[in-house]
C-alpha cells in the first residue's frame, strides 16, 4: 500500500499535478466520495443481469458467457450464478479491506461496470423481442 505522501517506486510523486498515478489518485478518491451509492449501483446492476439473463434463458435465448454454459448443466442457474457473483462479490470485498480506505470506492465501481453492461444489453435484447 502506498502512502501517497511518499514517492512511488517508479520514483514519481502521485501528489504532483500531472502524473497518470495522480489521475488515478484523483478519480479514486472521487468514487470512494460515492463509496455507498456505488455499492447500491453494484448490487443493483448484479440483480439487473440475473434478472434479465434468467429471464431470457426462460424464453429459449442462448447464454453467451462460455463459463455460466460450462456450469449451467452441473450446478444450474441459481448454483451458477450463486458461485459466480458469489465469488466476484468476495473477491471485491476482499480487495476492498485490503487496499488504502482512500481509494476503495473503486471496488463497487470495478464490479458495477461489467454487471451494468451485461444488465442493459440483456434489457435491450428482451426489449426488442417484446416489441
Amino acid at each position: 500500500m502506498t502512502d501517497l505522501a511518499t514517492p512511488s517506486r517508479s520514483g514519481v510523486d502521485p501528489t504532483s499535478t500531472g502524473t497518470v498515478e495522480t489521475c488515478i489518485a484523483r478519480g479514486a478518491r472521487r468514487a470512494t466520495r460515492y463509496e455507498a451509492a456505488l455499492w447500491t449501483l453494484a448490487l443493483l446492476t448484479l440483480a439487473l443481469d440475473v434478472v434479465t439473463t434468467t429471464y431470457g434463458l426462460r424464453l429459449g435465448l442462448a447464454e453467451m458467457n462460455p463459463l455460466v454454459n460450462a456450469l449451467l448443466p452441473t450446478f444450474g442457474l441459481f448454483g451458477t450464478f450463486s458461485v459466480l457473483k458469489g465469488s466476484a462479490l468476495l473477491v471485491g470485498v476482499t480487495a476492498w479491506w485490503l487496499m488504502p480506505s482512500a481509494f476503495r470506492g473503486v471496488v463497487p465501481l470495478g464490479l458495477s461496470l461489467p454487471w451494468a453492461v451485461a444488465g442493459v444489453s440483456n434489457t435491450a435484447l428482451l426489449v426488442t423481442l417484446h416489441l
